[in-house]
Protein backbone atom coordinates (compact mmCIF):
# COMPACT_ATOMS: atom_id res chain seq x y z
CA UNK A 1 0.00 0.00 0.00
CA UNK A 2 1.27 3.50 -0.79
CA UNK A 3 2.44 5.63 2.09
CA UNK A 4 0.31 8.73 2.70
CA UNK A 5 1.44 12.00 4.23
CA UNK A 6 -0.61 15.14 4.81
CA UNK A 7 0.99 18.34 3.52
CA UNK A 8 -1.59 21.11 3.85
CA UNK A 9 -5.23 20.82 4.81
CA UNK A 10 -6.19 20.44 1.17
CA UNK A 11 -3.18 18.57 -0.23
CA UNK A 12 -2.10 15.00 0.34
CA UNK A 13 0.73 12.87 -1.01
CA UNK A 14 0.96 9.19 -1.86
CA UNK A 15 4.31 7.54 -2.52
CA UNK A 16 4.59 4.40 -4.63
CA UNK A 17 7.48 1.96 -4.82
CA UNK A 18 7.45 1.78 -8.65
CA UNK A 19 5.90 3.52 -11.65
CA UNK A 20 4.01 0.31 -12.42
CA UNK A 21 2.46 0.35 -8.93
CA UNK A 22 1.18 3.85 -9.62
CA UNK A 23 -0.17 2.71 -13.00
CA UNK A 24 -2.15 -0.08 -11.32
CA UNK A 25 -3.42 2.36 -8.69
CA UNK A 26 -4.50 4.80 -11.42
CA UNK A 27 -6.46 2.11 -13.25
CA UNK A 28 -8.37 1.16 -10.09
CA UNK A 29 -8.85 4.57 -8.50
CA UNK A 30 -8.43 7.42 -10.98
CA UNK A 31 -10.52 6.16 -13.88
CA UNK A 32 -13.85 6.72 -12.18
CA UNK A 33 -17.26 8.30 -12.54
CA UNK A 34 -17.41 9.14 -8.85
CA UNK A 35 -15.35 12.31 -9.18
CA UNK A 36 -14.46 14.78 -11.91
CA UNK A 37 -10.67 14.77 -11.86
CA UNK A 38 -7.92 16.65 -13.67
CA UNK A 39 -4.30 15.52 -13.85
CA UNK A 40 -0.84 16.93 -14.46
CA UNK A 41 2.48 15.09 -14.85
CA UNK A 42 5.88 16.35 -13.66
CA UNK A 43 9.25 14.86 -14.58
CA UNK A 44 10.55 16.03 -11.18
CA UNK A 45 8.51 15.58 -8.02
CA UNK A 46 10.07 18.73 -6.52
CA UNK A 47 8.51 21.01 -9.12
CA UNK A 48 5.68 23.16 -7.78
CA UNK A 49 2.32 23.85 -9.40
CA UNK A 50 3.58 27.13 -10.82
CA UNK A 51 2.44 28.75 -14.08
CA UNK A 52 5.16 29.47 -16.61
CA UNK A 53 4.88 33.22 -16.07
CA UNK A 54 6.20 32.71 -12.52
CA UNK A 55 9.47 31.38 -13.91
CA UNK A 56 9.52 34.30 -16.36
CA UNK A 57 9.30 36.71 -13.43
CA UNK A 58 12.23 34.88 -11.83
CA UNK A 59 14.31 35.34 -14.98
CA UNK A 60 13.51 39.07 -14.98
CA UNK A 61 14.73 39.33 -11.39
CA UNK A 62 17.95 37.55 -12.31
CA UNK A 63 18.66 39.98 -15.14
CA UNK A 64 17.38 43.10 -13.34
CA UNK A 65 17.85 42.59 -9.56
CA UNK A 66 16.43 46.03 -8.72
CA UNK A 67 13.26 45.57 -10.74
CA UNK A 68 10.12 45.19 -8.60
CA UNK A 69 8.22 42.48 -10.44
CA UNK A 70 5.59 42.27 -7.69
CA UNK A 71 4.66 45.90 -8.29
CA UNK A 72 4.63 45.72 -12.07
CA UNK A 73 3.40 42.23 -12.95
CA UNK A 74 0.20 43.54 -14.56
CA UNK A 75 2.19 45.62 -17.02
CA UNK A 76 4.43 42.63 -17.80
CA UNK A 77 1.39 40.43 -18.51
CA UNK A 78 -0.10 43.14 -20.71
CA UNK A 79 3.12 43.52 -22.71
CA UNK A 80 3.43 39.77 -23.22
CA UNK A 81 -0.15 39.33 -24.37
CA UNK A 82 -0.35 42.36 -26.65
CA UNK A 83 3.04 41.66 -28.25
CA UNK A 84 1.94 38.08 -28.90
CA UNK A 85 -1.35 39.33 -30.38
CA UNK A 86 0.52 41.63 -32.74
CA UNK A 87 2.96 38.92 -33.82
CA UNK A 88 0.38 36.24 -34.68
CA UNK A 89 -1.63 38.77 -36.70
CA UNK A 90 1.44 39.98 -38.62
CA UNK A 91 2.48 36.40 -39.41
CA UNK A 92 -1.11 35.50 -40.34
CA UNK A 93 -1.02 32.67 -37.80
CA UNK A 94 -4.46 33.83 -36.72
CA UNK A 95 -6.62 36.03 -38.90
CA UNK A 96 -7.33 39.51 -37.62
CA UNK A 97 -11.05 38.81 -38.00
CA UNK A 98 -10.76 35.79 -35.67
CA UNK A 99 -8.41 37.20 -33.07
CA UNK A 100 -11.11 38.41 -30.66
CA UNK A 101 -12.62 34.91 -30.50
CA UNK A 102 -9.34 33.27 -29.47
CA UNK A 103 -7.92 32.91 -25.98
CA UNK A 104 -4.35 33.94 -26.75
CA UNK A 105 -3.08 32.73 -23.38
CA UNK A 106 -4.19 29.19 -24.32
CA UNK A 107 -2.54 29.31 -27.73
CA UNK A 108 0.65 30.86 -26.39
CA UNK A 109 0.90 28.33 -23.56
CA UNK A 110 1.48 25.50 -26.02
CA UNK A 111 4.11 27.43 -27.95
CA UNK A 112 6.32 28.60 -25.11
CA UNK A 113 4.75 31.94 -24.19
CA UNK A 114 4.97 32.60 -20.42
CA UNK A 115 1.37 32.68 -19.19
CA UNK A 116 -0.62 32.56 -15.93
CA UNK A 117 -2.05 29.23 -17.11
CA UNK A 118 -1.15 25.74 -15.96
CA UNK A 119 -1.83 22.75 -18.21
CA UNK A 120 -4.02 19.91 -16.98
CA UNK A 121 -5.62 16.92 -18.67
CA UNK A 122 -8.74 14.91 -17.97
CA UNK A 123 -6.72 11.71 -18.61
CA UNK A 124 -4.41 10.24 -15.93
CA UNK A 125 -2.57 8.39 -18.73
CA UNK A 126 -1.75 11.59 -20.61
CA UNK A 127 -0.42 13.07 -17.36
CA UNK A 128 1.58 9.86 -16.80
CA UNK A 129 3.11 10.29 -20.26
CA UNK A 130 4.27 13.84 -19.47
CA UNK A 131 5.77 12.64 -16.19
CA UNK A 132 7.78 9.99 -18.07
CA UNK A 133 8.76 11.61 -21.34
CA UNK A 134 11.90 13.38 -20.12
CA UNK A 135 14.77 10.89 -20.06
CA UNK A 136 18.45 11.47 -19.39
CA UNK A 137 18.79 8.70 -16.81
CA UNK A 138 21.90 6.53 -16.90
CA UNK A 139 21.94 2.84 -16.05
CA UNK A 140 21.39 2.36 -12.33
CA UNK A 141 20.07 5.90 -11.81
CA UNK A 142 16.53 6.74 -10.77
CA UNK A 143 14.52 9.91 -10.31
CA UNK A 144 11.25 10.69 -8.60
CA UNK A 145 8.43 11.70 -10.93
CA UNK A 146 4.86 12.59 -9.98
CA UNK A 147 1.31 12.97 -11.22
CA UNK A 148 -0.92 15.59 -9.63
CA UNK A 149 -4.68 15.07 -9.30
CA UNK A 150 -7.15 17.89 -8.73
CA UNK A 151 -10.81 17.39 -7.78
CA UNK A 152 -12.63 19.71 -10.19
CA UNK A 153 -16.03 19.48 -8.50
CA UNK A 154 -14.49 20.34 -5.13
CA UNK A 155 -12.64 23.30 -6.65
CA UNK A 156 -15.92 24.66 -8.03
CA UNK A 157 -17.40 24.42 -4.53
CA UNK A 158 -14.41 26.26 -3.02
CA UNK A 159 -14.63 29.02 -5.63
CA UNK A 160 -18.34 29.42 -4.88
CA UNK A 161 -17.53 29.70 -1.17
CA UNK A 162 -14.97 32.41 -1.90
CA UNK A 163 -17.55 34.39 -3.86
CA UNK A 164 -20.43 33.92 -1.42
CA UNK A 165 -18.57 34.08 1.93
CA UNK A 166 -15.04 35.45 1.73
CA UNK A 167 -15.57 38.34 -0.65
CA UNK A 168 -18.54 39.75 1.34
CA UNK A 169 -16.62 39.24 4.60
CA UNK A 170 -13.51 41.16 3.49
CA UNK A 171 -14.98 43.68 1.04
CA UNK A 172 -14.94 46.58 3.53
CA UNK A 173 -11.27 46.07 4.40
CA UNK A 174 -10.09 45.42 0.86
CA UNK A 175 -11.19 48.21 -1.44
CA UNK A 176 -11.54 48.67 -4.35
CA UNK A 177 -13.04 45.41 -5.58
CA UNK A 178 -9.99 44.75 -7.75
CA UNK A 179 -7.81 44.63 -4.61
CA UNK A 180 -10.26 42.21 -2.96
CA UNK A 181 -10.06 39.82 -5.90
CA UNK A 182 -6.29 40.18 -5.99
CA UNK A 183 -5.84 39.27 -2.32
CA UNK A 184 -8.50 36.54 -2.31
CA UNK A 185 -8.58 35.27 -5.89
CA UNK A 186 -10.40 32.35 -7.40
CA UNK A 187 -8.46 29.46 -8.87
CA UNK A 188 -10.14 29.62 -12.25
CA UNK A 189 -10.48 26.76 -14.71
CA UNK A 190 -10.37 27.49 -18.42
CA UNK A 191 -11.81 24.71 -20.54
CA UNK A 192 -12.51 26.30 -23.89
CA UNK A 193 -12.24 24.72 -27.33
CA UNK A 194 -11.47 27.65 -29.62
CA UNK A 195 -10.65 25.44 -32.60
CA UNK A 196 -7.21 27.00 -33.08
CA UNK A 197 -5.01 24.64 -31.07
CA UNK A 198 -5.67 20.95 -31.77
CA UNK A 199 -3.27 19.91 -29.02
CA UNK A 200 -5.74 21.02 -26.35
CA UNK A 201 -8.36 18.64 -27.73
CA UNK A 202 -6.03 15.70 -28.37
CA UNK A 203 -4.49 15.95 -24.92
CA UNK A 204 -7.97 16.24 -23.33
CA UNK A 205 -6.57 19.46 -21.95
CA UNK A 206 -7.77 22.37 -19.87
CA UNK A 207 -6.06 25.03 -17.80
CA UNK A 208 -6.05 26.53 -14.36
CA UNK A 209 -5.47 30.28 -14.22
CA UNK A 210 -3.68 31.83 -11.27
CA UNK A 211 -2.59 35.46 -11.53
CA UNK A 212 -1.84 36.78 -8.08
CA UNK A 213 0.01 33.97 -6.29
CA UNK A 214 3.23 32.22 -7.19
CA UNK A 215 1.83 28.69 -7.11
CA UNK A 216 -1.34 26.73 -6.44
CA UNK A 217 0.24 25.48 -3.20
CA UNK A 218 0.53 29.09 -1.97
CA UNK A 219 -3.05 29.83 -3.05
CA UNK A 220 -4.28 26.77 -1.13
CA UNK A 221 -2.41 27.72 2.02
CA UNK A 222 -3.66 31.33 2.03
CA UNK A 223 -7.23 30.47 1.02
CA UNK A 224 -7.66 27.58 3.46
CA UNK A 225 -6.55 29.79 6.36
CA UNK A 226 -9.35 32.25 5.57
CA UNK A 227 -12.08 29.59 5.37
CA UNK A 228 -14.39 29.22 8.38
CA UNK A 229 -14.38 25.43 7.93
CA UNK A 230 -11.04 24.69 6.23
CA UNK A 231 -10.97 20.91 6.70
CA UNK A 232 -12.31 19.00 3.72
CA UNK A 233 -13.54 15.43 3.77
CA UNK A 234 -11.30 14.65 0.80
CA UNK A 235 -8.21 16.52 -0.45
CA UNK A 236 -8.57 19.04 -3.23
CA UNK A 237 -5.22 17.94 -4.65
CA UNK A 238 -3.28 14.69 -4.39
CA UNK A 239 0.31 14.22 -5.44
CA UNK A 240 1.36 10.73 -6.54
CA UNK A 241 5.14 10.21 -6.35
CA UNK A 242 6.95 7.26 -7.91
CA UNK A 243 10.60 6.45 -8.70
CA UNK A 244 11.62 5.87 -12.30
CA UNK A 245 14.66 4.14 -13.78
CA UNK A 246 15.44 4.40 -17.48
CA UNK A 247 14.34 0.78 -17.91
CA UNK A 248 10.99 1.29 -16.17
CA UNK A 249 10.44 4.64 -17.91
CA UNK A 250 10.78 3.12 -21.36
CA UNK A 251 8.66 0.12 -20.35
CA UNK A 252 5.83 2.37 -19.18
CA UNK A 253 6.07 4.42 -22.38
CA UNK A 254 5.67 1.16 -24.30
CA UNK A 255 2.43 0.51 -22.43
CA UNK A 256 1.17 4.03 -23.10
CA UNK A 257 2.10 3.71 -26.78
CA UNK A 258 -0.15 0.65 -27.01
CA UNK A 259 -2.92 2.87 -25.60
CA UNK A 260 -2.18 5.29 -28.49
CA UNK A 261 -0.67 7.86 -26.14
CA UNK A 262 2.58 9.10 -27.68
CA UNK A 263 4.15 12.19 -29.23
CA UNK A 264 2.40 11.72 -32.58
CA UNK A 265 -1.10 11.63 -31.08
CA UNK A 266 -0.55 14.35 -28.46
CA UNK A 267 1.43 16.77 -30.63
CA UNK A 268 -0.14 16.87 -34.11
CA UNK A 269 2.30 17.92 -36.78
CA UNK A 270 5.73 16.91 -37.98
CA UNK A 271 7.35 17.73 -34.64
CA UNK A 272 5.05 15.22 -32.91
CA UNK A 273 5.88 12.53 -35.45
CA UNK A 274 9.60 13.16 -34.97
CA UNK A 275 9.15 12.94 -31.20
CA UNK A 276 7.42 9.56 -31.55
CA UNK A 277 10.14 8.20 -33.85
CA UNK A 278 12.84 9.13 -31.33
CA UNK A 279 10.86 7.56 -28.47
CA UNK A 280 10.28 4.30 -30.32
CA UNK A 281 13.85 4.02 -31.55
CA UNK A 282 15.19 4.41 -28.03
CA UNK A 283 12.75 1.85 -26.64
CA UNK A 284 13.59 -0.65 -29.38
CA UNK A 285 17.21 -0.62 -28.14
CA UNK A 286 16.23 -1.23 -24.53
CA UNK A 287 16.20 -5.00 -24.69
CA UNK A 288 16.30 -6.08 -28.33
CA UNK A 289 14.95 -9.48 -29.14
CA UNK A 290 15.38 -11.01 -32.54
CA UNK A 291 13.16 -13.71 -33.87
CA UNK A 292 14.13 -15.89 -36.76
CA UNK A 293 11.82 -17.98 -38.82
CA UNK A 294 12.79 -21.13 -40.64
CA UNK A 295 10.82 -22.02 -43.69
CA UNK A 296 10.93 -25.53 -45.04
CA UNK A 297 10.12 -25.97 -48.67
CA UNK A 298 7.02 -28.04 -49.22
CA UNK A 299 7.68 -31.40 -50.76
Amino acid sequence: MPEEMKVFKWISEKTFSTAREFSEFALKNLVTRDYNYGFRGHADDLWKLEPTITRYYDSIKEHFPNFKVEEDYKRIEHLLLESFRSSVIKNNDIKRSDIDDVDLWQVGQHYGLPTPLLDWTHSPWVAFYFALIDGGLKNGESSNRCVWRINIDLLHMINQTIESELWPKYKENLKPESLLKERIPLLELVDEDNGVNRRIVLQQGFFSKLTYFRSIEVWIKVTSEKMAHPNLGIPLIEKYIFPVTELSRLSMLDNLDKMNINGRTLFPGIDGSAKTVMEKTLRSLQNPKYRSFCFTAAK
